[in-house]
């Protein structure tokens, strides 16, 4: 029971976050968005300028996050410290993808591959 006990903070903290999540009802809410300040006030944060500022709120939440989650399973800071590094990695992997999105590969195909390769 002590161990159990030792968790029960930590718990409460992720499940009260995850009752927060957005659902998939939302997802028609946030494409229908007329305005930047419309889809930041659907997100829950602060109107942004413009993308950039938005991009940097979304990550500001997400930072926050962690940290309850850090301080809910203190224990776990590395391994939390890990995947934030790592959900950082994927973003960057994104903008990359995005970025090159206009690539085709040799030969007129489009592929989701590697960018070895490919040209404009």
């Amino acid at each position: 029971m002590i161990s159990a006990a030792r968790f029960a903070y930590g718990n409460a903290r992720v499940r009260a976050m995850k009752s927060r999540l957005l659902g998939p009802l939302d997802a028609s809410v946030l494409r229908s968005a007329p305005s930047l300040a419309a889809l930041a006030g659907a997100l829950g944060i602060p109107a942004p300028a413009g993308a950039r500022q938005l991009h940097a709120g979304l990550f500001e939440h997400l930072v926050r996050d962690y940290g309850k989650v850090i301080a809910g399973f203190p224990r776990g800071k590395s391994l939390f410290l890990a995947l934030l590094g790592l959900h950082e990695i994927e973003n960057l992997k994104l903008g990359w993808r995005a970025r090159a999105g206009g690539l085709r590969r040799r030969g007129g195909r489009r592929c989701g591959g590697r960018l070895a390769g490919w040209r404009r």
